[in-house]
């Protein structure tokens, strides 16, 4: 059974359950706030301070926006020349016909351009897609992949056009086949550690589908389906198997500090030094519980990659990738969750 095809399982486990993912808009959203404003002035033929709040203020994702919020986003677009006030009327300013003018305004018909994934490139060669959050490291090293089976140093990231571009490298890539650098969603990554635990797929499987979930289960004999797992393999590596997801995980690692290790986050597990204790992992794990909600970590040069980010001003920017990299709710859960050991100190 290949990881693609865990996933799918994990996907109908879903299904037979009845999830449905809610539709929920991610908070401080500055970006659309200020493509609105330049996008009302364009139909209105110019907008007033507050009328962004007459047309769109009561949609869910602009509901939270405060008037001081609101006020300070465009006191920024008229100092950086995007928005230029005339007889108490917003138009575009110098900056904003330049960038975006261009094909009569085409560039505020969307309020995106690409998905929020990067294309991995060896040379012309197309390796995969990831999150960008997978660009995240510690201590100042550089990305290292893991896709196709093997380890990918990233030798440069494309923010506007989202694409990085990757070498091969022995460094860290030693990949678990249960891993990936495309973050996925909490209960699906729960939906596949059910079924590792034992939990029926909910579909028939294959003679052939079974036997490969037998051999996956029987390596991953200690995932438990009510709680997490502290695990060390042979070569004395120890993770911590949460299955909560890429952001949530990446979360963690940022603000574990010392205990975590250097090396590949991933949707299922993170790496600890070998020395930590499980006495280590719960005095941190109650340290941070009074610290929720935690933010996540922001790759550099990340802010690049919105749409609109010249219009925003550094904190609004930073706050806007924020509650688009992290899950609050995955976190959470990994704080007050029951973690078992095997093999651990």
């Amino acid at each position: 059974m290949t990881e693609r095809q865990l996933w799918e399982v994990g996907l109908l486990r879903l299904w037979a359950d009845g999830f449905v993912e809610p539709i929920t808009p991610p908070k401080d959203s500055y970006h659309l706030l200020a493509h609105q404003i330049m996008a009302l002035a364009l139909q209105q033929g110019g907008i007033e301070a507050g009328a962004w709040r007459e047309w769109v203020g009561r949609g869910s994702g602009y509901r939270d926006f405060s008037d001081q919020d609101a006020s300070e986003l465009l006191a920024f677009m008229e100092k950086a020349q995007i928005m230029a006030a005339d007889g108490g009327l917003y138009w575009f300013g110098q900056e904003g016909e330049r960038a975006f003018g261009r094909r009569n305004f085409m560039e505020l018909f969307s309020s995106f351009t690409t998905p929020q994934l990067f294309r991995i490139l060896h040379g012309r060669e197309e390796i995969g897609v990831v999150h960008p959050i997978s660009f995240k490291t510690r201590k100042d090293e550089p990305p290292i992949l893991l896709l196709g089976g093997r380890g990918w140093l990233v030798n440069h990231i494309d923010w506007e056009d989202r694409m990085a571009y990757v070498q091969p490298t022995e460094a860290h890539g030693r990949s678990r086949w249960l891993g990936s650098s495309q973050a996925l969603h909490f209960r699906h990554c729960r939906a596949i550690r059910s079924i590792l635990a034992g939990a029926d797929p909910g579909i028939r499987l294959t003679k052939r589908a079974a036997e490969k979930l037998a051999a996956v289960r029987e390596i991953h004999a200690w995932a438990s389906p009510d709680a997490m797992s502290l695990v060390r393999g042979a070569d004395g590596d120890l993770r911590w198997w949460t299955f909560a997801g890429m952001r949530a995980n990446a979360t963690l690692a940022e603000h574990l500090g010392r205990l975590t290790a250097v090396g590949a986050v991933d949707n299922f597990s993170l790496p600890l030094v070998p020395t930590a204790s499980s006495n280590d992992i719960e005095r941190a794990r109650a340290e941070l519980r009074g610290r929720i909600p935690l933010a996540p970590p922001i790759p550099d040069g990340a802010t690049d990659g919105l749409k609109f980010w010249a219009c925003l001003p550094p904190a609004f920017a930073e706050r806007t990738l924020r509650s688009r990299l992290g899950d609050a709710d995955a976190v959470k859960a990994c704080l007050e969750e029951p973690v078992r050991c095997t093999s651990c100190q």
